[in-house]
């Protein structure tokens, strides 16, 4: 049945994921309120044609939160209001509490006095921390920044909603999602700076990182939405391959035909900066029927074709 005829409502729809999110989602049929802190970044894919019905949400706003809700009548949920960043200062504290952590809580009071829908939330696989690789669902999490703390914290609460007041819920906890549309973090960086024949700053890059190309990250969402007989579950959305940071790096560069040096070591390793890091798809695939398809090599080729049009433009 896929999104074909329901009412489906995505929070932090602005940002890499969600925009390609809520596109796939109207190409197949659903009805989408698609929501933001700011809409003068909502442009990647967006068709007039397209049924989407797009709004301002500030989701630390309680009242704005349930008022939506109320007006909408979503059947689904998908919750990727964050603030997404690798960095680990003290600054972000506050800010991923109320945001991170406080939307979430926001939507599951409001979700609860509503109609119950289904709620998926889009969590992180830096909920593991330094955990045992490859990550498996029932292992412990541990955080390692304040984004990763905020997103252990919504996950248990969201989780407690479910086992209290029976609110639908599931947890899905994608890796490094990457691709095309994406501007920010490590490989949008590479892509920038190799293609304009610069030298980045990187660490020395023995690291490993699971990356997931966007479409693959789409289609594990959309495979979320008939089953609510799932709900209490957390699922991993991954490759299970791992790949160090200083090989993609080479990647990259072979990519853009960079010749010059790859940027390696010259920035520090972050505070409690997680060395391995790859999930394990097994849940996902024996559950949902889901399995990531793209190779990274042909997500590279795809994402490098991507900003040669952006940079030509």
């Amino acid at each position: 049945m896929g999104g074909t005829g329901k009412r489906v409502l995505v929070t932090g729809a602005g940002g890499f994921i969600g925009q390609q999110l809520v596109n796939q989602l109207a190409a197949d049929g659903a009805s989408v309120c698609a929501t933001s802190r700011r809409l003068d970044n909502c442009t990647y894919r967006l068709s007039s044609q397209q049924a989407i019905t797009w709004t301002t949400l500030d989701v630390t706003d309680r009242v704005e939160m349930a008022r939506l809700l109320f007006e909408f009548q979503p059947e689904v949920v998908f919750n990727l209001a964050a603030l997404v960043s690798a960095e680990r200062s003290a600054a972000n504290i506050l800010a991923q509490a109320q945001v991170t952590l406080g939307g979430a809580v926001n939507l599951s009071a409001a979700a609860i006095q509503c109609n119950t829908p289904l709620i998926v939330h889009v969590g992180s696989a830096e909920e593991y921390g330094a955990g045992p690789v490859p990550f498996d669902e029932a292992q412990p999490t541990s955080a390692v920044s304040s984004y990763s703390a905020a997103k252990i914290s919504a996950t248990q609460f969201l989780l407690s909603a479910w086992r209290s007041f029976e609110l639908p819920v599931m947890i899905v906890r994608p890796t490094v999602a990457y691709g095309p549309g994406q501007r920010k973090l490590l490989l949008p960086y590479l892509f920038e700076s190799y293609m304009n024949n610069i030298s980045p700053q990187l660490t020395a890059g023995e690291q490993t990182r699971d990356f997931v190309f966007i479409d693959d990250v789409v289609s594990a969402l959309i495979a979320c939405l008939d089953h609510r007989d799932l709900a209490g579950q957390i699922f991993n959305i991954c490759s299970g391959q791992a790949y160090q940071v200083k090989d993609l790096a080479g990647k990259v560069a072979n990519i853009c035909g960079f010749k010059g040096e790859l940027g390696l070591g010259k920035l520090p390793y972050r505070p409690l900066e997680v060395m391995r890091y790859v999930g394990n798809p097994a849940k996902a695939l024996s559950q949902l029927g889901w399995k990531a398809k793209v190779q990274l090599d042909d997500g590279l080729q795809r994402t490098h074709k991507w900003w040669q049009k952006q940079l030509q433009s």
